[in-house]
């Protein structure tokens, strides 16, 4: 079997044994997977986690307070939805702390990449310009206080 580019796969005959088989992925036998796709495990995983939720909150093996049942989350979810919280809709809500995500991500960009830019061009790394004491009460300039 020759090879003659590594951007496309070799065709495989059949009597190929991969005795000469090039260290690239292809050349590789691909490992088994399971008959069971991804989506199936995370939606038998979401329904385990429902029913665990449901029949804990109809036991009551925790406070009604601390725990309600799925469909009393999803009563209160509606009204709020549709009636809002606190004189004011769900959607000001979520727009209200979407603003707060963004104004914070702002901040921390121009805060930290001049902060950023100065650690990277100083002489000696990390905040050259950090003086530290040692353990012997000599004072040095160093990337970390030890």
């Amino acid at each position: 079997m020759t090879v003659t580019s590594y951007t496309e796969r070799p065709r495989r005959s059949k009597v190929d044994d991969g005795a000469d088989a090039l260290s690239v992925p292809w050349s590789r036998p691909r490992p088994r997977r399971s008959r069971v796709s991804a989506r199936v495990v995370s939606a038998i995983t979401i329904l385990m986690v429902l029913a665990v939720w449901t029949v804990s909150a109809h036991l009551q093996l925790v406070s009604p307070v601390f725990l309600p049942s799925p469909v009393a989350v999803w009563n209160k979810f509606v009204v709020v939805a549709r009636d809002g919280f606190v004189d004011a809709t769900l959607l000001q809500h979520i727009a209200a702390s979407l603003w707060r995500v963004f104004a914070a991500l702002i901040v921390a960009i121009v805060v930290g990449v001049p902060i950023g830019r100065r650690s990277a061009s100083a002489r000696s790394g990390v905040a050259s310009s950090i003086r530290c004491s040692n353990s012997c009460g000599r004072s040095r300039r160093s990337p970390i206080c030890r």
